[in-house]
């Protein structure tokens, strides 16, 4: 039963995000990944709780900020960057902070490259 219930869980946790990257460097913070598409609205609405409704574009749903950060949603795939300052590090917070929930919410594995 323990077997059955670990590969479950492992299945799990790979069923929202098939591939996801995190980078973080001085200059700027990026996630991508791609995901089942049944789970956009999930993402889209914990997204939408930090920074509101987004833009419904021809790419997806997009998200901006003083020109210093973009976070775009479409069916399948979910893309967050922002140029790090010395005068926006509430908004790179914010936007990590963001990052992490998604991963804690769907007990995804973070990878960073």
């Amino acid at each position: 039963m323990k077997k059955y219930l670990s590969l479950f869980l492992m299945l799990l946790t790979f069923a929202v995000f098939a591939q996801l990257r995190a980078n973080n460097t001085e200059s700027y913070y990026s996630m991508k990944g791609t995901f089942n598409s049944d789970k956009k609205e999930i993402i889209k609405k914990t997204i939408e709780k930090e920074f509101g409704e987004g833009i419904l574009e021809e790419s997806g749903y997009i998200w901006t900020g003083r020109g210093s950060f973009e976070i775009i949603l479409n069916d399948n795939s979910l893309k967050m960057e922002i140029q790090k300052s010395t005068d926006n590090q509430e908004i790179v917070d914010k936007i990590k902070n963001l990052g992490d929930k998604i991963l804690a919410t769907k007990n995804i594995n973070k990878f960073n490259t």
